[in-house]
């Protein structure tokens, strides 16, 4: 499937999440991506970090990028301590405002998928500055 396709479709799916705030999103594709997995698994994937980019920037912009072996979410949010990243994977954390919805759930699920097709996902991010989720895939040449 070509990776564009999907990330449109969970672009447009979280539209309602930034509606009413001063975010923009944006897609910068700077290569066609396509991979070979069943596509609800990088939609599960995708959409769980780009629903955490919108729930937690209150202003500004979340840029997508597809490269040629990757996709990044980058946020303007509240960003994250370093130990909030250590543990953000962990089953029912949650970082920052614990008034968000969720269940804390999203990110294990990330990471298990991530582990179980061989795609990477490292988060880097910055109180007050955002965060940046970049999922690779190391197979693809």
């Amino acid at each position: 499937f070509d990776v564009e396709e999907i990330v449109r479709e969970e672009m447009e799916k979280v539209a309602p999440l930034i509606g009413g705030k001063a975010v923009e999103l944006r897609l910068e594709r700077e290569a066609m991506l396509e991979l070979h997995a069943p596509s609800r698994v990088f939609s599960v994937l995708f959409g769980n970090l780009l629903r955490n980019a919108c729930n937690y920037t209150e202003r500004g912009l979340i840029t997508v990028t597809i490269r040629h072996n990757s996709v990044l979410i980058s946020d303007t949010g509240i960003g994250m301590s370093a130990d909030e990243l250590a543990r953000v994977f962990e089953p029912f954390f949650r970082a920052g405002d614990r008034q968000k919805e969720g269940q804390g759930i999203g990110l294990s699920i990330v990471r298990r998928l991530s582990e179980r097709y061989g795609w990477p996902v490292r988060l880097e991010s910055e109180p007050g500055r955002g965060t940046t989720a970049t999922i690779s895939f190391p197979s693809v040449a």
